[in-house]
């Protein structure tokens, strides 16, 4: 059974809003804005993900890690995105890797990408962080392979949990799941 794109965000932000991440948002004709809800000023280091050695906290890792899987998109190879996700993240391979498979293949990718619209972090402990995101995903076409027929894809807009580790100086994405 299809479930509409506004049902589906519907019951992303129950599940979201269940888990207690403060995430809100609402209808109002057209395609949902995913929001979040400003936090509440925050006090003490503990309450506040430390940000790496360059000065790049979670949310900011996620910015560039969403920057870096685009420029993969537009054909400038996976590594930087690589080097902004942990060894053992399945989720992120499972969004590099057909980049890769496309490119080998000789097709291409003609998008503008993800864009984060708001982004809030939300500490677990010293070396773990849940950032919760609103992406708008742009639409666009893929060549899977050189030769092969066009897809067409339409925008979407998306809440997607991103869970980052710290290792050494550095955050890195160790999981992302969608929530709509």
């Amino acid at each position: 059974m299809k479930r509409s794109r506004s049902a589906l965000v519907a019951l992303g932000l129950v599940v979201v809003t269940g888990l207690g991440s403060g995430v809100l948002g609402g209808c109002s004709g057209g395609d949902p804005e995913p929001r979040i809800a400003p936090s509440s000023p925050m006090s003490g280091s503990a309450s506040r993900p430390p940000a790496a050695s360059g000065g790049r906290g979670p949310v900011d890792t996620v910015t560039a890690w969403v920057a870096a899987r685009n420029e993969a998109l537009n054909g400038r190879g996976v590594a930087a995105v690589e080097r902004l996700s942990s060894a053992d993240c399945k989720t992120c391979d499972g969004l590099i890797r057909p980049i890769e498979q496309v490119y080998d293949s000789g097709g291409s990718f003609r998008t503008d990408g993800w864009r984060v619209i708001k982004a809030k972090a939300k500490v677990q402990n010293a070396s773990r962080v849940r950032v919760d995101a609103g992406v708008v995903m742009s639409a666009g076409t893929t060549l899977p392979s050189q030769g092969a027929s066009p897809n067409r894809y339409g925008a979407e807009r998306h809440i997607v949990v991103f869970k980052l580790t710290r290792v050494g100086d550095s955050w890195l994405v160790s999981f992302l799941g969608f929530l709509s």
